[in-house]
């Protein structure tokens, strides 16, 4: 039973992109909770359980997903624009230079996942709390907007 039920909220977690999932996952269960204002603090980089959690994101993707699309370069793209539109929804943060960078890793993320590399997503996190911090926003007011 509990077999089912997880697949079954894995199809919904990963239905819209796959790479955002596999990355969502490894950010939430990659790393201890804490209070939000320290979050910025202690996401610093790739933890030595990151990979394994991208790992079997990967496969669950491959065995689980209702779509049994497979990691590639065309998710790795949207799951690209879709990671970043979750960072920034209401573009206030990353600059065109940040998302010129940023792309240039749109093809590479797939590659990167299947090997359990999730330092993109620690890349990006860095970049959004370095913009933030040049705003002067503190972070558990922007967290509540």
């Amino acid at each position: 039973m509990r077999g089912k039920f997880f697949n079954v909220n894995c199809s919904i977690l990963l239905g819209s992109s796959m790479v955002w999932g596999v990355i969502a996952l490894v950010l939430a269960l990659g790393t201890p909770p804490s209070p939000l204002g320290a979050a910025d603090a202690k996401l610093t980089g790739p933890r030595a359980n990151d990979r394994m959690v991208a790992r079997a994101v990967n496969k669950l993707i491959k065995d689980a997903h209702l779509s049994k699309h497979p990691l590639d370069d065309e998710i790795s793209q949207r799951g690209l624009h879709l990671f970043l539109k979750t960072l920034d929804n209401r573009k206030l943060y990353f600059t065109q230079a940040d998302i010129a960078e940023f792309e240039k890793s749109k093809t590479d993320l797939d590659d990167q996942v299947n090997n359990g590399d999730v330092a993109f997503a620690y890349t990006a996190f860095q970049k959004l709390m370095e913009r933030i911090a040049e705003r002067g926003v503190p972070l558990d007011i922007m967290l509540k907007g």
